[in-house]
């Protein structure tokens, strides 16, 4: 209700992305300007995160552009599922989030600007590892 909400955060940096988990809806992730990744427990009487990247060697270098919880199946059997948290920054870093002992974080993808050159040799091909990501994407 944002007339009269329940419980307000107030947070020191700008939030750009935020999202409830689908296991534990009790956990919202908010994904900050300068790269940071909070996870709070909004059932909580307490404003500070419950856990945060701000410690994390492999934070976000850029702002967070979108957050979104995942659930993962590890086993067979129906029960035995885990979430994890996926974002996409603007360093271009698409990285999923694994709560631990704290967040620990795994690249599932990097996207990198390539320059085109028009002055290539005869028919010689790009690399067919490297993918080119336009300026408009």
């Amino acid at each position: 209700n944002p007339m009269w909400p329940e419980r307000i955060y107030q947070s020191p940096y700008g939030v750009t992305a935020v999202d409830f988990s689908i296991g534990a809806p009790n956990l919202l992730a908010v994904g900050y300007h300068n790269g940071n990744i909070a996870i709070y427990n909004v059932q909580s009487n307490s404003n500070v995160p419950v856990l945060d990247s701000s410690e994390s060697p492999q934070k976000h270098l850029g702002p967070v552009w979108q957050l979104q919880w995942i659930e993962q199946d590890r086993g067979t059997t129906g029960d035995d599922k885990r979430e994890i948290l996926v974002s996409i920054s603007a360093d271009g870093r698409i990285s999923k989030w694994v709560i631990r002992k704290g967040l620990d974080c795994h690249d599932l993808m990097r996207l990198r600007r390539t320059t085109t050159s028009n002055s290539k040799r005869g028919g010689e091909k790009e690399k067919k590892g490297e993918a080119l990501i336009s300026r408009q994407a």
